[in-house]
């Protein structure tokens, strides 16, 4: 008995510690109050797979970073949301700050969120660093200030902030530069100007999501509002670099990973439990 119950034990614990495959999301932005529908993009192909539809969010629900494990953070025209594909849960976060930060984009910074906002019309663009309190079962948004963000005179206000593990924090304004942000200033330094084989209007990123190879990010290039399709390419943030992978007839401004348990987790724990019980009959 004693056997049986640390070989199980062993299982449990190589169940728990299984790798989380990454996948990319987006959400197809179009006029219209419909349900959000949910795609997967490939980060090595660039295709679209249909994933599922959200009937608590509408079609104006843009997603913006990981939330953990099988969860991902979207933005509303009013609030943060989080959504959750195990327990297909819907909650949304309120700010209670004195001067609520008006956000434009979040990234997830392993487990930590920092904030692309200003504190109101006219402050400087800067970075903020969003922790949660929970109270009386309801989710609460505090910003704490980092610093501004610095730009360089007449360059335009940062659009989206991402995460990449071989670079840093990375921010760019969709259109022409891409910058590294201190996490701690804020200070935002240029990095390169965007390039694209595909140049012109259509090559505006609208989206950045983690790439499966780490010196790279997804970029989606959407035409929301207006009806159109999606670039999605491949951006090297060191050289400004994007390479396109696919044209795609939906709408998706933005992206997210999120992390899904590896198949084979499932299984190891169902073979360990499967054999602590086959034991335990001897």
């Amino acid at each position: 008995m004693k056997n049986s119950m640390c070989l199980c034990g062993a299982v449990v614990v190589l169940a728990s510690h299984g790798f989380l495959l990454a996948d990319v999301i987006g959400i197809d932005n179009h006029p219209g109050s419909g349900p959000a529908e949910v795609w997967r993009v490939d980060p090595l192909t660039g295709m679209t797979t249909p994933v599922g539809a959200i009937v608590q969010w509408t079609s104006a629900y843009i997603p913006v970073a990981s939330a953990g494990p099988g969860a991902f953070f979207a933005l509303s025209p009013v609030n943060l949301y989080r959504y959750s594909f195990y327990a297909d849960t819907n909650t949304p976060y309120y700010c209670v700050e004195t001067v609520c930060p008006y956000i434009g984009d979040y990234a997830d910074v392993f487990g930590s969120y920092y904030a692309l906002g200003r504190l109101g019309n006219g402050q400087p663009q800067s970075l903020f660093r969003m922790t949660d309190t929970i109270q009386g079962g309801l989710h609460y948004e505090h910003f704490d200030y980092i610093g501004p963000l610095q730009l360089p005179l007449q360059a335009p206000d940062l659009s989206i902030i991402e995460w990449d593990p071989a670079v840093g924090l990375y921010g760019t304004d969709g259109t022409s530069m891409g910058y590294l942000i201190s996490l701690t200033t804020g200070h935002a330094t240029p990095l390169a100007p965007l390039q694209a084989l595909i140049p012109g209007p259509a090559f505006f990123i609208t989206g950045l999501a983690p790439d499966s190879d780490p010196r790279f990010l997804i970029a989606s290039s959407a035409s929301y509002p207006m009806p159109g399709f999606t670039l999605i390419s491949r951006l090297d943030p060191l050289t400004g670099f994007a390479t396109p992978l696919n044209i795609s007839p939906l709408n998706l401004v933005g992206l997210a990973d999120i992390e899904m348990p590896e198949p084979a987790v499932a299984w190891t724990l169902a073979g360990g439990i499967a054999l602590m019980m086959a034991l335990r009959r001897r």
